[in-house]
């Protein structure tokens, strides 16, 4: 029965409408608002007047990402701000910070932000989505981040899961596949699952229950 709660579950969110092209391939079933893969020097010097980074990591050498999108209740279009070591910060139209996550902690040569996205799903708020890759040059993990602007100026941490494990030249690939009120979440070696969305945990959850075919 999970199995094929889980193939309709997929089946469903292919359907799911893009409007831009996706920045973030292993990320599916939402319509993307706004994305970027490209990072720049101007993302990390912003927020290094906004917010008091950690380490000074490898990571922000690479950059950081800005998107202007609608991902708060405030009127207006909020600009998502992210880079490695500064995390997360969203700012409104008014140019107040409204939200922010912390940053990801120095752990390789590897780190970096790999990519920044704006999701539209079936939740009350847009998704944002980012991509980080952590390690070093002889193993490292790529994991995605999801967050969403919630009732506190921390952003609500909603999920984290591997989608990409390198070992040398042996490289595993995983996904995450947005369904309506949850996630199907596939590991690069464990294979998929279902995350239900808890709207008083705000996060998503793994569904524990199971049937027997």
């Amino acid at each position: 029965m999970m199995r094929l709660a889980l193939s309709v579950a997929l089946v469903a969110a292919c359907d799911a409408p893009t409007s831009v092209p996706s920045a973030l391939p292993m990320l599916q079933g939402g319509a993307v608002i706004a994305g970027s893969d490209r990072a720049s020097r101007s993302a990390v010097d912003k927020l290094g007047a906004l917010v008091v980074s950690g380490p000074d990591c490898v990571g922000d050498s690479y950059g950081g990402f800005e998107l202007v999108a609608d991902v708060a209740a405030d009127p207006g279009e909020e600009t998502v701000l992210a880079s490695y070591g500064h995390g997360v910060v969203v700012i409104g139209a008014d140019g107040h910070r409204i939200a922010t996550a912390p940053g990801f902690g120095c752990t390789g040569s590897q780190d970096e932000l790999v990519a920044l996205e704006v999701v539209k799903t079936s939740q009350d708020a847009p998704l944002i989505a980012v991509a980080v890759t952590q390690g070093g040059r002889r193993e490292s993990t790529t994991w995605l981040h999801l967050f969403a602007v919630g009732s506190t100026k921390h952003l609500d941490h909603l999920f984290a899961g591997e989608v990409s494990h390198a070992d040398g030249a042996d490289v595993t690939g995983g996904a995450i596949t947005l369904v309506p009120g949850g996630l199907v979440y596939r590991h690069p070696m464990t294979g998929p699952a279902l995350w239900k969305y808890d709207r008083t945990l705000r996060r998503y959850v793994l569904e524990t229950t199971s049937h027997q075919d």
